[in-house]
This record gives structure tokens, sequence and C-alpha cells, in this order.
């Protein structure tokens, strides 16, 4: 019993469609009542024994060739073990690995020059099997073990996928930047270019503002790869792939990573669906400057179908497109990423210019800009009143690959200040530029007397400067015969009384002379 829940489980998860049976190889399984295609989108299931009944919800059946010729989820590798017994894969599983078990499909005869064949599972004496049973409320149709759309829902073709007939494989590009047409893609299958003009392209790093990314130089891109495909045309018909099955070698420091499902039925698996995280993914887009960039736009990613029918459901998430290939972020990385190859980026790099900054009191002085390797010439040393310039910061010889900050120093000037009474110094001294100037008290002279200093500078500007007294002479006036003074100013002494008797007064020569006062 156990065996066969599993078994089913895998019908559900590996896709087990047939048709044309011509051999191993890659096919597509339709259904011969509806003409819907089968495809493989998601990789959980279940079965309620008791009812025979089993959990299909991983298969869907979609309409139309066109729509299934560029859909990774539609194709299936098809491995016969033994007459009748076929091991299926697809999107990343399969039947023989995942129950070491291998599948019954059964021919009935050819109709319409076609095979028609019936698959179905045995055990424990109860035999399912597979069936279109219709819509669920959407364009596609449902896969399940009991007949709701008659007998012809149970039949199934088997047409082998080829490059060169109408059943081939064909990439559909999502996007257009400079005539060249992209699409981020990933699938199980390995596969070389059928038609010409067509690259598979990885990201090998993520430098700054730029994804870089570079060409997969071998004839086959491995199975499971995660790729940028560069297309021939804007018509899949023009974008035609050879899928092949086997092991090729890994293709080294691809940081893309990819997913297989998409399928917003199945709240249950954690493989159904990839929510979009802008923390730590960006995905492919052209940006408004038609520019390919990796960014955080979501408009075309998924949203759940019934948005906007439910009042109950919100835009709120958004899921990674089934098959796309997608770029895994460190936190903290720019939103949008430019695409470059690296023989871009070594251009943009060789012609990128860094700044040296010269800083000087905390401001900008100026910006030079140079080549990394080119010879750094420093500034002509900048000019501040008062100040003497004290050099740079060190200074690199040539430019390293990276903005640069030198910072610039100045020492403040000091200037003489000469106080003057008349013709005589009183005294020199030096005092820094933008000081307070401190002014003597006195002229240190018992003949004269200092009233003020004149014109004296609020700070000390940026020269030497002569500072004037306004001063008193001792003697004020007197006559020659000493019978006229009016006043007599003696160290700063006035005596304006004429006092009897002898006076002794210091002359302008320096000398002194006895006066007498009657």
């Amino acid at each position: 019993m156990k065996r066969f829940i599993v078994f089913l489980l895998a019908v559900s998860s590996a896709c087990l469609m047939f048709a044309q049976l011509t051999g191993n190889g890659f096919y597509r399984v339709k259904n011969y009542g509806t003409g819907y295609y089968l495809w493989v989108c998601d990789n959980t299931g279940s079965i309620d024994y008791a009812r025979t009944n089993a959990d299909m919800g991983a298969m869907q059946l979609w309409p139309e060739l066109d729509k299934a010729i560029s859909e990774p989820a539609s194709v299936i590798y098809l491995t016969q073990a033994a007459t009748n017994f076929w091991d299926a894969q697809a999107q990343g599983t399969g039947v023989n690995k995942m129950i070491g078990h291998y599948l019954q499909v059964h021919p009935l005869g050819v109709v319409d020059g076609k095979t028609l064949y019936e698959v179905f599972a045995t055990d424990s004496g109860i035999t399912l099997y597979l069936f279109d049973v219709g819509g669920w409320g959407g364009d596609y149709h449902a896969v399940g073990t009991t007949d709701k759309m008659g007998k012809t829902a149970k039949r199934w073709i088997v047409e082998p996928i080829d490059a060169n007939t109408d059943s081939y494989f064909g990439v559909k590009p999502t996007m257009t930047v400079g005539g060249k047409h992209y699409a981020p893609f990933y699938a199980d299958f390995a596969f070389s270019f059928a038609s010409a003009g067509m690259k598979a392209y990885i990201v090998s790093a993520i430098e700054g503002n730029f994804a870089i990314i570079k060409p997969i130089e071998t004839e086959v891109v491995p199975a499971s790869t995660p790729v940028i495909i560069e297309c021939s045309s804007a018509d899949k018909s023009d974008n035609r792939l050879n899928l092949l099955y086997g092991s090729y070698a890994a293709v080294a420091d691809n940081k893309l990573a990819g997913v297989y499902f998409c399928n917003e039925h199945r709240e249950l698996s954690k493989d159904a669906k990839t929510a979009f995280d802008a923390s730590s993914m960006r995905v492919l887009h052209v940006n408004s400057e038609g520019k390919l960039v990796f960014d955080t736009q979501t408009t075309d990613l998924h949203v759940n179908w019934w948005y906007g029918r439910d009042p109950d459901c919100n835009d709120t998430n958004r899921y990674l497109n089934a098959n796309q290939s997608y770029l895994p972020v460190a936190v903290n990385t720019p939103a949008e990423l430019t695409v470059m190859t690296e023989a871009e980026y070594a251009e943009y790099k060789a012609n990128l210019k860094y700044n040296v900054t010269y800083m000087v009191d905390g401001q900008v002085y100026k910006t030079s800009a140079y080549k990394a390797g080119e010879t750094i010439s420093p500034e002509a040393t900048p000019v501040k009143e008062g100040y003497t310039f004290s050099g740079w910061s060190e200074i690199p010889g040539t430019m390293p690959a990276k903005d640069v900050v030198v910072t610039g120093t100045f020492s403040v000037n000091s200037y003489k200040v000469t106080f003057m009474y008349g013709n005589n110094v009183l005294k020199t001294i030096t005092v820094e530029y933008g000081a307070t100037i401190p002014l003597p008290t006195s002229l240190d002279s018992e003949r004269y007397t200092l009233v003020e200093w004149l014109e004296v500078p609020t700070t000390m500007p940026a020269h030497d400067v002569t500072i004037y007294a306004n001063y008193e002479d001792g003697i004020d006036w007197v006559s020659a015969d000493g019978k006229s003074v009016r006043s007599i100013l003696l160290n700063g002494v006035s005596e304006n009384a004429q006092t009897k008797g002898i006076h002794v007064i210091r002359m302008s020569d320096g000398s002194t002379k006895k006066v007498m006062v009657k």
C-alpha cells in the first residue's frame, strides 16, 4: 500500500504521459480527448487510498502547442526500462529516482496516424488510470484518476521534441535591449543551440552597481544551469534548442540561481512557488534608460490568479516566474545592478576616473580626477589670509582604483605691532593674526602722559602695524621769568595754583630748570 501511495505521488511529481514512443528521448504529452498538453508544475502530491483518489495537483494541462513550445514544464524525458515499462523525468525529479519503480504505459492502437497510450498503476489489486478531468475555473485542466470527460480523456499522445520539426523547443525572449533579445532561463535538461546567433550567459561577479556576465564557452549548457539566453530574434521559432540528455561538467563561478515551479494552487508545497524577496533577490529587466539590469521590479512577476476576484486577496506577494533564473544578492546590495559583459566592464574600469579630494579646514578645497595608475600632480598651494600653508597629508604617487582624500593644514602667522608717541618708539611686539592686540597702559615716561591709543585694529591684521598714542606733554606752558605760569604738569599731576616758591620742571630738551614763583 505504501509503495502504491508513493508511486502515485511520483506520477504526480514527474508527469508520466506518453506518445509515439520511438525510444529514449524528450517528449511532450497531449491528451487525445481534449488536445491539452501536460505540464509539470510541482513535485508533491497525496492520495486517499480508501477512495482510490489521488492528488494530481502537481500536473496541469494547457491548450495549444504554441504555448508549450517554449515551456520547459512541458518537456519530459522518457527512458524505457522494459516492455511497456518506462521511467519519466521532468523539472528536476524522476519516478525511478524517487521510488525505484517504473511506470506502465500501454499502446492502444493508431488513430489518425498517431499511437494512443494509456498510463496506469496497479498495486494491491487496485488499478488507477490517469485522466484529463477538465477545468477548475482557469485556462488549465487538471489531471486525476476519475472519468469525468469520457473515455478519450484517459488516452494520450506522445510527441517527440525535435529542433527540425514543428514540435521543437524554442526560447521566447521576454525583453529587448539595443536590438538584442533576452530571456532568463532555467530548465532541467541540457541543451545546445540549434539556431544561429544564440548565446548563454552566466553572472560571474557582482561589482558595486554592476552584474558582470560572461558567455558559456562550451557547446553544451549543462542541465539545471540558470542562464540568460541571448536570442536570434523575437520569434521563438528562430531560437531553437537541441535538447540533450547526459552528464556534462557544471559551469563554474555562476552567481545565478533558478526555480522550476510557480504553482499557486499548491499552498502546502515549499517548492510550488518562490516568493520574491527584494532584500536578497534581483530579477532581469530593462530599466527606464533602456539598459539591461537586475533589479527589484515586480510588475511582471506572478501574482495569484484570484487577485482581483476575491476581496480578501491582495497584491502583497509576488512570486518568481516558473523556469526563471534570478540573482541572489547580499543584504544592502544596490536595488539596481546594470548588466555588463566582462569585456565591457574591463573597458569601463580602464576609463573610470577616481577623485582626489583636497580638504582644508573641513571643507573641499578642490577635486581632481585621475584614471587608476596615472601620476598624481599635487595641487597649487592654497592661500589663506593670515596663515602659512603647512602642506598636504600623504598623497599617493599614482592613482589607486579608489577615491582618495588628502588634508591640508595651515599655521597662523604673527606680525609686528610698533607703539609710537610722537617720533618715539615705546616698544615693538608680535601678535598672531586674528588675535586681540595687547595695549600698553602707560608711556613709561616722567614727562609724557598717555591719553589713548589711536586707530587700534579690532584684531591683528595680516600685516605689520604701527599704533600711535594720543598723549600730553609734562610742560604745558611757562614764561621765561616764571611769573606767568598758568599750569604746570609734572609727572601727570596738574598744579593749576601758582604756589609761591621754587619749582623744578623738566624742559622739552630733557633738562631741568628751577622756576621761582613769587
